[in-house]
């Protein structure tokens, strides 16, 4: 959903609904392991989706974290990279 600013005759504020082409979600345990760059620093997080615009460019929905604190953002593909071991379930070298 993007927020659309109200025009200067509107009281209140409008939406407009973008309709993504294609949706990958993960179940909590599956979430693969990620890093995210924010800030010019890639930080470690999980993915929690992946989304298809219209443009056919992809976006994350990410959980990453920075020192003590957890954010939720979604991102452009170009700003996520895979860790090197990757233990969420189900994934080659989870112990």
């Amino acid at each position: 959903m993007h927020l659309v600013h109200p025009s200067p005759q509107q009281n209140d504020w409008a939406y407009s609904f973008r309709v993504p082409r294609q949706q990958i979600v993960y179940p909590i345990p599956d979430r693969p392991e990620c890093e995210v760059l924010v800030d010019g620093g890639w930080w470690f997080g999980e993915v929690r989706m992946w989304t298809q615009d219209d443009d056919g460019s992809w976006s994350a929905n990410v959980s990453w974290t920075r020192n003590t604190e957890t954010r939720l953002d979604a991102v452009p593909a170009a700003r996520v990279r895979p860790v090197e071991n990757d233990y969420s379930r189900g994934r080659t070298g989870a112990p």
